[in-house]
């Protein structure tokens, strides 16, 4: 909060002055909350029975701060038990023994019941608990008033004073170390002290409990210590228990809390009564407030003085005459000092005077002493001498030296004498003349010492030279004060006297009693008027001091009216009694309300001015300018979250406060700052003292990573306010996240997985924002295939896709390359993907990141085809078909890399060689022949199949690693005869033997040779077989082809070459 300059006129029961509120920061805060039945069920509490727990430290050196120790760096003066006046507290009322400073460092509960009470009429209500306000409660206790009246109670119950008390404290000011300081460096008074002040208060009720004999005068802490110490239950507890809870659990410690962490003690949110206090914090935090003064004026940092004196030549005079002295005075130290010197004969002090002194060196005064009589004198120089214990060596800053004047030689045959032959009659405080004769009887010339004195005192003295028989008329006036009779004296050669041929005359003497005289004048009159401050802020108090006077010299009156006047209004006004010729001093504190140029006017007796002797005295003026209390601030600034993604909302929160309490403000510019820029501008009206509390919902924008916000009030003319360091906020800062979203999809592949097929499951992944997803982010995609056998999960592949990247808005390819098993025909497979499955990086949205494939396994089909018999004509209708197309099977597909800083595009693809298949005839066929390249046989024989297809590029595209993709791992033989027919029996399939595809070992054949008869039927015609190679698997697909084999020519039958022989 602010730091307020405002004086204010506290008329307290036990302080009958003027009270400052001096420039104190307060830490006190307060939830909001009703006052109501607390209480209420078994325990209670009368709302006007309301205390504070109040204590006073004082920092050890002018140094200690809100950042010190408060236990440490702070004497502890002492505590006091506030309340307001017209009750009193009832004996058997127990109390807590310490403070939450106590309590906080550990320190043991236990109770007091008598403790030391004061009672103030301005004693402010407890918030929430008895229907106090915060505002009143900071006022009260950051009145200087308040402070005096705790120090005298802690004084007194010590059996001293505040001012003993204090100068007994060692404190370190300007960097000295010292007790009994000046009281004005100790006094808490906001204007001269050098150290700082605490004000620590709690407030307090008394809890009547249940058993209606038992009264508790407690703290918020020490309610809190008496549920975890398990002495009282404050819950209902089924009616064993006070049930009073809402009093200590939140009502107490709501009522008060500190607003900043001072000393290191932590602050809590401040809510209002509905939010239940966890006893333990109550302890640390709930509860209470402070008040600090701080240091009014710093003291210089103090340097090291030294300062001596030393006699040199000292003459020894005659009796009654002079003699010459000289002093030394001397500065020990380097920097140079101006310091009192004085020289003192006997008590009397004979000079004084201020001498400079360079550093390390000496000054020397010489002196013409005056000794009367006979008698040895001390002669004392002092240097500095009241601050001597201030100085390094204190022991040297007085030296004394004894005189004893000698007699001079006298002329036994002198005689003079003195006499008073006329005396004027004086009035009282006037003065007279007396008329002396001062005589040399003899003939001998010579000087001797005159002197009169007024009832022992001497008021003349001089020596005057005689001629032989001279005498010396004179005059003197005398003044005379008061009525009372005194004597005259007068003397000659009275040292000598007794060496004079007649020693009775040398002295005369008369009594003198001044007329009684009463003074007529009746005049009264103001001055010396001063004001300060000479310029304040409206609202705030300045004091006015000035003088008045009664000048009769022997009246005194009574109820004589002082007024002081501002303009021409009167502010203050007093009944005065004079003494005769009296004076008084008067100081006021007044409020200062209205703007610009005052005049403050004290007048005295002013209705009855022009019956005094000078009416022209009685008033007397000065000014002071009053300003406005031009202040704006801003304070708890709150985000709420401080981390989100990009472009969410997130809640702003905070206060502004028109500090004016009587000036209301429109349009004061209100500003939200974005990293350094005004993203938001409210112009806020403010009536008198005004404050808003302001919530805002602020997208957070695009940039990523560590944001700063600011709030500012009145920028543009903050450097004209009072305070201009108060109208922005500290930083805030949020941390925005990329607001990355990834999502996966399965693509369904073309073609059925089969039973003991090597695979490629792929999956397409989208990044569905503006931020690339690159190597560092460590997008690691997880894969696995599974099945359930019954109830139980058989993982058949598990796989990761490591540091997969995306460019912004776009996606990628990943795949996995994995075998089903062979014995898990008619199973389902599923295979599920996870985009981001490590967590590599923050993602907005984690719930579209996986992407499961269900797929039914099947069962790869075998076939083969009956073996040629015997058959007298073909099929009926059967014509040798034409050969099928044959098609090359080929897949491609792209795929995002990231290489040096920028992403690449690769693509990618494959296909099947175009290798023909080669069918040649059975070596056991006779008539077999190769003629003109291309085979002729019978029908009927076999032939043989030798198919090698391999995995080759494709123009334009980037053949990939072997782990992209699959060979040939399936090939299947339709015949003409069957028309190529895929049908069970009409194909057969092929196996791979030695790296090629053959046909299955035919048991019909001599030793199972591999081959396929052609049937005894098939017309003479081409014959040609179409070979289909497939589940060949990459990431975009299964791909086939169709290659047909080379031509073998049939002629005749296999009938042709065999006959019927004679045996």
């Amino acid at each position: 909060m602010k730091r307020i300059l405002s004086i204010i006129l506290l008329m307290a029961t036990l302080l009958s002055a003027f009270s400052i509120t001096a420039f104190a920061d307060d830490n006190a805060q307060s939830g909001s909350g009703d006052t109501h039945g607390a209480a209420s069920g078994y325990a209670w509490y009368n709302t006007y029975q309301y205390l504070w727990k109040v204590t006073l430290f004082v920092g050890k050196s002018d140094q200690a701060s809100k950042s010190s120790n408060l236990q440490n760096d702070f004497h502890r003066i002492g505590t006091v038990v506030m309340k307001k006046t017209g009750w009193n507290v009832s004996s058997s009322v127990k109390f807590g023994s310490g403070t939450k400073v106590d309590y906080y460092s550990g320190a043991a509960m236990t109770m007091d019941t008598s403790p030391k009470i004061i009672s103030d009429a301005n004693c402010p209500k407890v918030p929430i608990v008895c229907g106090g306000d915060i505002g009143t409660v900071k006022a009260y206790f950051g009145s200087t008033g308040t402070v005096s009246t705790i120090l005298n109670a802690i004084a007194e119950d010590k059996g001293t004073t505040k001012e003993s008390m204090l100068r007994a404290l060692r404190f370190t000011i300007g960097g000295r170390s010292q007790t009994n300081w000046d009281y004005s460096y100790l006094d808490p008074n906001g204007t001269s002290n050098r150290v700082p002040w605490v004000i620590v208060y709690e407030p307090m009720v008394i809890l009547n409990l249940k058993d209606k004999v038992t009264k508790l005068a407690f703290t918020a802490t020490e309610f809190a210590l008496c549920e975890l110490n398990g002495w009282y239950d404050w819950n209902k507890s089924g009616g064993s228990g006070q049930n009073c809870a809402i009093l200590p659990e939140r009502h107490m410690p709501t009522s008060v809390q500190l607003e900043e962490s001072w000393f290191g003690y932590p602050v809590y949110a401040v809510t209002d009564d509905s939010k239940k206090w966890d006893y333990n914090d109550v302890v640390k935090g709930g509860g209470w407030g402070m008040r600090w003064l701080p240091v009014a004026v710093q003291e210089p940092e103090y340097k090291e003085i030294d300062y001596g004196t030393y006699f040199g030549t000292v003459s020894t005079p005659t009796a009654d005459g002079y003699g010459t002295v000289v002093v030394n005075w001397r500065n020990y130290k380097s920097e140079s000092g101006t310091v009192l010197c004085e020289l003192y004969r006997g008590s009397t002090r004979i000079w004084s005077g201020n001498k400079t002194i360079a550093g390390g060196s000496a000054v020397q005064s010489t002196f013409s002493v005056y000794y009367p009589g006979t008698s040895t004198q001390t002669l004392t120089a002092k240097i500095n001498y009241a601050n001597r214990n201030q100085e390094t060596d204190p022991n040297d800053n007085l030296r004394t030296r004894t005189v004893t004047p000698t007699i001079p030689d006298v002329k036994y045959d002198q005689d003079y004498g003195v006499y008073i032959f006329g005396i004027e009659q004086p009035d009282q405080d006037s003065y007279g003349t007396v008329d002396l004769w001062w005589k040399n009887w003899t003939d001998i010339s010579g000087s001797a010492l005159c002197e009169v004195y007024l009832n022992g005192s001497r008021i003349y003295s001089a020596t005057k030279y005689f001629d032989a028989y001279e005498g010396i008329d004179q005059t003197l006036s005398v003044y005379y004060s008061g009525t009372y009779t005194r004597t005259l004296e007068a003397r000659i050669n009275w040292a000598y006297k007794d060496y004079e041929t007649d020693p009775n005359d040398n002295s005369a003497t008369e009594t003198i009693t001044p007329n009684q005289t009463i003074d007529s004048t009746y005049d009264f009159s103001v001055s010396s008027i001063s004001v300060t401050p000479s310029t304040v802020y409206q609202g705030d108090y300045v004091t006015v001091s000035f003088i008045s006077d009664n000048w009769n010299m022997d009246v005194a009156y009574n109820d004589i009216l002082v007024e002081l006047l501002v303009g021409n209004t009167v502010v203050k006004s007093e009944y005065v009694d004079f003494s005769a010729y009296g004076r008084n001093s008067h100081t006021y504190s007044i409020p200062m309300s209205t703007l610009g140029s005052q005049t403050i006017t004290a007048r005295i007796n002013w209705s009855y001015r022009y019956g005094e002797d000078n009416a022209y005295n009685n008033s007397t003026s000065t000014t002071a300018t009053v300003n406005k209390y031009y202040e704006f601030s801003v304070s708890s600034l709150q985000i709420t979250p401080t981390t989100c993604y990009e472009n969410d909302t997130v809640k702003v929160t905070f206060r502004t406060d028109s500090w004016d309490r009587y000036n209301a403000y429109n349009d004061i510019p209100v500003q939200l700052l974005y990293n350094g820029e005004v993203i938001y501008t409210e112009y806020v009206d403010y009536a008198a003292y005004g404050g808003k509390n302001h919530t805002l919902n602020l997208n957070v924008g695009g940039t990523v990573g560590v944001n700063n916000i600011k709030v500012r009030v009145n920028w543009p003319n903050h450097s004209s306010e009072i305070n201009p360091n108060n109208n922005e906020t500290s930083t805030v800062q949020i941390t925005v996240k990329p607001k990355i979203d990834l999502t996966i999809q399965a693509i369904t592949p073309n073609s059925d997985y089969r039973a003991g097929m090597t695979v490629v499951t792929s999956y397409r992944i989208y990044n569905n924002n503006r931020h690339n997803i690159i190597p560092s982010h460590n997008n690691t995609v997880s894969f696995e295939a599974y099945y359930y056998n019954g109830s139980t999960k058989v993982v058949i592949s598990s796989q990761t896709w490591k540091q997969a990247v995306i460019p912004s808005y776009d996606n990628n390819l990943v795949y996995f390359k994995w075998t089903v098993p062979s014995t898990i025909a008619g199973k389902t497979v599923y295979c599920k993907a996870v985009v981001n499955s490590e967590n590599g990086f923050d993602e907005y949205n984690t719930s579209n990141n996986t992407a499961t494939l269900t797929r039914t396994v099947a069962k790869v089909n075998t076939s083969k085809t009956p073996d040629t018999q015997y058959e007298e004509t073909k099929p009926n209708g059967f014509s040798i078909p034409s050969a099928p197309s044959t098609s090359a099977g080929s897949a491609t597909w792209s795929l995002w890399t990231y290489s040096n800083g920028s992403f690449v595009k690769k693509n990618y693809g494959v296909a099947i060689s175009s290798t023909a298949p080669t069918i040649t005839p059975d070596e056991d066929s006779p008539s077999a022949k190769y003629t003109s390249g291309q085979w002729q046989m019978r029908s009927g024989y076999g032939i043989y199949m030798n198919y090698a297809p391999g995995i080759t590029s494709i123009s334009g595209y980037t053949v990939p690693a072997s782990s992209a993709y699959t060979s040939v791992q399936r090939a299947e033989v339709a015949f003409p005869e069957f028309k190529y027919a895929k049908t069970i029996g009409s194909f057969r399939s092929l196996e791979k033997y030695g790296g090629v595809w053959v046909f299955v070992r035919n048991t019909s054949a001599d030793l199972s040779e591999r081959l396929h008869f052609t049937p005894l039927w098939y017309p003479n015609g081409n014959y040609i077989v179409s070979v289909m190679a497939t589940d060949v698997w990459t990431p975009a697909g299964m791909i086939s082809s169709v290659r047909n084999s080379n031509t073998i020519k049939i002629v005749d039958s296999a009938y042709d070459d065999w006959y019927v022989g004679e045996g």
